[in-house]
Order: C-alpha cells, then structure tokens, then sequence
C-alpha cells in the first residue's frame, strides 16, 4: 500500500514542475507521512512551502498532514489551495478532502457526542441508544478504486484490523461493485472514504467518516468498548 501511494504522488510530482520528485526533503516527507509519522511530515511539508509556496503538490500533502493532525481548518485552507491549481487530479483530490472535512464538522455539530463517536445518517437503519448500545463487534469500510483518501486510509484500516481482529470482524466493500453497493445503501452516505461500526446484534453505532491515523482510528472504535 505505501509503495501504491508513492507511485500515485510520484506520478502527479511529474506535473507539478516546482519541485523535484528527486529532492531528498521532499521524499523524506512522503516516507514519513506514508509510515503515520504525521507531525514529523507536516513540519517538513512546511519547510517545502516555505520553498514552493505555490506547489500545488506540497500544499496537498500539508493539507493531508494538518487533517491527520486534527487541524482542520487549516487541513482546508490548504485544501481550498489546491482546488484552484491547474492539475485536474490535485483539484479533485483537493475537492474531496473539503467534502471530506465538511462532513466532519457537521458530524459534530450536529450531535452531544463527541466527535470521535458521532452516528449520523442514521435513518432506516438500526440504531441504539442509552444503556441499550453494545460494543463495537464490526467494522465496515467503504471505499472508491482511484479514491486517493481511500488508498491512505486502507493502510490505516489494515493497520488496526491487525490489531483488533481477534475481537472484531473487519470488512470492506468497494461502492462501485454491485455487492458493496447493497451494503452501503443500507448507511445512505454519499462520500467516502466512510465507515460503520456494528455491535453484536447489528445495531448501529456509528456511521460516518473515520480517523486518518491508525491510532485515533483504534481509539475512535474503542470508545464504544469501554
């Protein structure tokens, strides 16, 4: 997965001239955003855009570094950057990650929950409430082919399924096959990538956008178990 992601960035470096897929500071911040060394990441990718202001490529991956991080609204303004440069696939990706975040912040306001726990989109499903909610017995992640916020999170998802799955069973479906589509049609939600969490007797607990980061991730489903 992380040598997939690198040859996805590489690949979009190519177009994006100002800065050298070669430069050895660049590189190093890929790696250590591909290996979850998120903070490590962000103060590299700043020190790039001190450089490359108007790199479209590095202010993506800050963007990335800041939402990883939980700020957020700086995670968008680099977002929002990116959204009007030239490359068609950075715009994209750029316009996924405001999707992404808006869906954050309604998830929040929206509920007294906390933030890491919020169960939206929850009509016509199973839901449960109070002292009735069991503890989290499946997760379940959807995901896009070609979806960049998917290819990054898949990585997380491996990542804490190798942790919990001893407990918890662990699936994943792509909203484009015909499969995968039933499943999510059960969630109604619209961006991905998303994610639900089960209890043992199918109710809903949570149903919305995940964690970036395998740690978070693991304490977002962990919340529910305690």
């Amino acid at each position: 997965m992380k040598k997939l992601l690198f040859v996805l960035f590489s690949a979009i470096a190519v177009t994006t001239a100002s800065v050298s897929a070669q430069s050895p500071n660049y590189n190093q911040a890929v790696k250590e955003y591909n290996e979850g060394h998120y903070a490590h990441a962000q103060s590299q990718f700043e020190s790039l855009k001190a450089s490359y202001p108007n790199n479209a490529l590095v202010r993506y991956y800050a963007g990335l570094c800041y939402q990883a991080n939980g700020n957020f609204a700086t995670a968008k303004s680099e977002f929002e950057y990116v959204a009007n440069c030239d490359d068609a696939r950075l715009r994209a990706m750029a316009n996924a990650g405001i999707a992404q975040l808006s869906r954050a912040h309604t998830a929040t306001h929206s509920s007294s929950r906390s933030p890491t726990i919020v169960a939206v989109n929850q009509a016509k499903t199973s839901s449960v409430s109070g002292n009735e909610k069991g503890k989290v017995k499946k997760v379940i992640s959807f995901y896009k082919e070609r979806c960049t916020p998917c290819l990054i999170f898949d990585s997380v998802f491996d990542d804490v399924k190798s942790q919990m799955s001893g407990d918890i069973q662990f699936e994943r479906y792509d909203v484009n096959d015909p499969q995968g589509k039933e499943v999510a049609d059960r969630y109604k939600f619209q961006e991905v990538p998303h994610v639900v969490f089960l209890d043992e007797r199918g109710n809903l607990l949570y149903n919305s956008i995940p964690q970036m980061n395998a740690n978070s991730f693991k304490s977002q489903i962990e919340s529910f178990n305690k």
